[in-house]
């Protein structure tokens, strides 16, 4: 009977042993992961500051250019327009 126990232990044993390695080498995959995914938040957290950037330029324009093309004679229009 004893024998029987110390079997059945040892049984339950190597079973969480395998399934906390499996555990440790999957979270050690996704550590990876997470390493990728923080590189590309940073990435769009600078794309995002430069995008404020300009759209704060665009709110706030110090000059602007406006063309035209076309006409009989290809005829061609530029205007450059200061907000002063």
């Amino acid at each position: 009977m004893k024998k029987v126990v110390f079997i059945l232990i040892l049984i339950i044993s190597l079973l969480i042993i395998n399934n906390l390695v499996r555990s440790i080498y999957s979270l050690w995959n996704k550590q990876a992961l997470l390493v990728n995914a923080k590189s590309q938040l940073e990435d769009e957290k600078k794309k995002h500051a430069q995008l404020q950037q300009q759209l704060a330029q665009v709110k706030n324009p110090q000059l602007g250019l406006a063309y035209n093309l076309g006409g009989p004679g290809s005829v061609g229009i530029v205007t450059i327009l200061g907000n002063q």
